[in-house]
């Protein structure tokens, strides 16, 4: 086993990145920069996807993003840049990050390692237009 380099992880499950259709991906993985985290190859490949742009329309192409990977595997990092890029779409802009906490009566964690799920949605449809970003001009 080489330890020089991590593991090249793929997934059981993804969309596939479709290479017509632009993607404002390099935009969130350098907000992923600028805040300290840059992002690895899985959450780069989510984002690629998740930030692709229909041609017709000029907005994104998903509304929605769900993914499930196990704790503490990066998907703070992949929903902070998302969301500094979206924040930054428009004036007057909000994003909210929300999580659980651990309630006083739960019984502990059980040994094995849970999948935990999020998604990014957006109930802006049309209106998430990519026309304002620096990558496309209006």
């Amino acid at each position: 086993m080489n330890h020089d380099q991590p593991p090249s992880l793929q997934p059981r499950h993804a969309t596939a990145r479709n290479q017509e259709r632009a993607t404002d991906g390099a935009l969130v993985a350098r907000f992923s920069e600028l805040l300290g985290k840059p992002l690895i190859p899985w959450q780069r490949q989510v984002i690629d996807v998740i930030s692709e742009i229909d041609p017709s329309t000029g907005t994104y192409w998903y509304d929605e993003l769900v993914l499930t990977v196990q704790r503490q595997a990066g998907k703070t990092t992949i929903t902070k840049s998302y969301d500094v890029r979206n924040s930054l779409w428009g004036p007057d802009r909000k994003t909210w990050y929300l999580a659980q906490t651990a309630r006083p009566g739960i019984s502990p964690r059980p040994a094995r390692t849970p999948t935990t799920s999020f998604a990014i949605s957006s109930n802006h449809g049309a209106n998430r237009d990519c026309g304002n970003s620096p990558n496309h001009p209006a």
